[in-house]
């Protein structure tokens, strides 16, 4: 089971690269409950990632906090705020680091500093939106058949049922 869309998160690559692992993990017959986010409308995607209550900008925050707290590194809390738009071309939510100001981000444990441009950005985060049957047609390339799909009424969501096939599990 793995549900959620942290898959979402994931690239291509690694996509393969996960459902590679899970059919070869699972004997014929064995079952495999995946949870995934649909692709909705850009302004319905993009008002959940830009939440007015600043959930997403919060824990982008957090996130600058942390890399200096844990890593050791310089960067001005103040010059930092989270920037997400979609993507229609990778169908995913980009989440960056934008910066306001130009600054020098010093990593002590790499011993490296890296400057940053005022309007520069940082991928921070990526989030996958996908359509059933893409990923239904993926996954069968590894021997993952879809038995079922349960979709929200909203249909921002879904979580599909596959049965491991018999067969030689391919290669991406």
């Amino acid at each position: 089971m793995f549900l959620g869309s942290t898959i979402g998160n994931l690239s291509p690559d690694e996509t393969q690269g996960f459902l590679q692992m899970i059919s070869d993990s699972l004997a014929p017959g064995d079952w495999l409950l995946l949870g995934i986010d649909l692709i909705k409308e850009t302004e319905r995607l993009e008002a959940a990632y830009n939440d007015k209550a600043g959930h997403t900008a919060a824990f982008f925050a957090n996130l600058a906090a942390r890399i200096n707290s844990e890593l050791g590194a310089s960067l001005p809390l103040d010059a930092v705020r989270m920037v997400s738009y979609l993507n229609t071309d990778l169908s995913r939510i980009e989440m960056y680091l934008a910066f306001d100001q130009a600054c020098e981000l010093r990593v002590e444990p790499l011993r490296r500093t890296f400057r940053i441009g005022a309007g520069e950005m940082i991928l921070a985060e990526i989030s996958r939106k996908f359509a059933v049957e893409d990923v239904a047609s993926n996954a069968a390339r590894f021997d993952l058949s879809l038995e079922h799909r349960f979709v929200d009424a909203d249909s921002p969501f879904a979580v599909l049922l596959f049965r491991r096939v018999a067969g030689d599990t391919a290669t991406p």
